[in-house]
């Protein structure tokens, strides 16, 4: 569901448009929906129809393209944010607690 050319897209400055990642826990965790990109349907049902209304109000969604520039720049420079994602994963923080 991730991939690079997410990450591209976001920082030509284009609206972000996929499948809804609601569903996933993603590093960095850029894809809040509405926010940092518009979810579709997995099954693309709605794609026609969310396509449409982006063309129709477009500058409604220079925000969304804004944050999500943003979050990405923020993923990249902030080190703290890598290391505790990896921590949480590996869950340290409760093995330090416990002297492990």
């Amino acid at each position: 569901e991730v991939c690079y050319r997410d990450f591209e897209a976001i920082m030509s400055g284009a609206l972000l448009v996929k499948p809804s990642m609601e569903h996933l826990e993603t590093y960095p965790n850029i894809f809040k929906k509405d926010k940092t990109y518009v979810p579709i349907r997995w099954d693309m049902n709605d794609l026609e129809e969310t396509l449409s209304e982006i063309l129709n109000s477009f500058k409604d969604y220079v925000p969304v393209i804004r944050n999500a520039q943003k979050e990405y720049k923020k993923a990249l420079k902030d080190s703290n944010y890598f290391v505790d994602h990896f921590l949480s994963i590996l869950d340290l923080d409760d093995s330090k607690k416990s002297g492990v």
